[in-house]
């Protein structure tokens, strides 16, 4: 493995694990419907340690573990994988056998081994990938145990059906779909290669376009927190970088994404700006002794808002 496409690597899977720092809010959405649960939105949950130690002295790194909170909690594991892997069934094993492993150790019952729910997320299209992944562990006794790990395509899903079901946190991914014909284009001999990668591009481009205008017509109806807005934003302007980088390294395709990012950003800037004002002529009318009700009316801030601002004042 060359440090190039090492240092690729690195970049892709740090893009990738970004995706999962977004509000409580879209992470119990993302569990809910993934591993088909029923929390609510005031479920604690908390990002657990995602590194264990091997009989060898290294260290293996699962992309993400989550722990969710409460009378009886539960561990969920996620792993990216970008092609099919053979040997994903078992490495999804170990990942699991290890906190499992972590989790008895903490609650001094090393006697019980509690698997995390785990779910892989595979990025490009590939016909062979199962519905999920399936190993038979046999026991010396003889013993049997299937242990399965359900999947979820990528390429699969396109931005309303991944809305339609409130996975809103793998909405960039319908960028790298195009992946994998840039791939087959740049190592191709085609005289007009670099049209055809600039094209390609341009698809991607309008792909992202269409998915950063759908993340904000997602804060627009509070699905979406403007901090989960910012960084799916962040991630759809870095997975566009990474594309153009890795296939074309075309500065114009560069700008027009920069371009493209700050005209769905700046009207979330203004928006945030005309708010704090509006919360501040809440307070002072607060100061002055006027109706919540009629200071919802004066500055367009629904009434819940005000009375959170009317107990913050009042507290002081």
């Amino acid at each position: 493995m060359d440090n190039k496409w090492r240092n690729e690597h690195i970049k892709l899977d740090e893009i990738l694990k970004s995706l999962f720092t977004s509000s409580n809010k879209v992470m119990l959405d993302f569990i809910n419907n993934a591993f088909n649960e029923e929390y609510t939105y005031d479920t604690e949950l908390v990002f657990e340690n995602n590194e264990f130690p091997t009989c060898g002295f290294d260290m293996i790194r699962a992309d993400m573990i989550i722990k969710v909170l409460g009378k009886k909690q539960v561990v969920y594991h996620v792993e990216f994988q970008t092609k099919k892997d053979a040997d994903m069934a078992i490495r999804m094993f170990e990942y699991g056998f290890h906190k499992a492993k972590k989790e008895a150790e903490h609650q001094k019952n090393t006697e019980e081994l509690y698997f995390p729910k785990q779910l892989v997320i595979y990025i490009e299209e590939n016909n062979s990938i199962e519905d999920e992944l399936n190993l038979l562990v046999v026991f010396p006794d003889g013993t049997e145990a299937d242990y399965n790990v359900p999947v979820i395509k990528n390429w699969e899903y396109d931005a309303r059906k991944l809305i339609e079901n409130k996975l809103y946190v793998l909405l960039p991914l319908q960028i790298l779909k195009y992946r994998k014909k840039l791939e087959i284009i740049k190592s191709g001999n085609s005289a007009d290669k670099k049209e055809q990668l600039r094209e390609l591009l341009n698809e991607a481009k309008k792909t992202a376009f269409v998915v950063a205008k759908e993340a904000g017509r997602l804060v627009d109806t509070n699905k979406l927190y403007d901090s989960d807005f910012d960084k799916l934003l962040s991630s759809v302007e870095n997975l566009m970088e990474y594309l153009n980088r890795k296939y074309l390294n075309d500065e114009n395709v560069r700008n027009e994404v920069r371009k493209m990012v700050k005209t769905l950003y700046d009207p979330l800037v203004e928006k945030r700006a005309l708010e704090r004002k509006a919360v501040e002529i809440a307070k002072n009318l607060l100061d002055m002794g006027m109706e919540t009700e009629n200071i919802a009316k004066a500055t367009g801030l629904d009434l819940k808002k005000i009375i959170e601002i009317k107990k913050c004042i009042d507290s002081k």
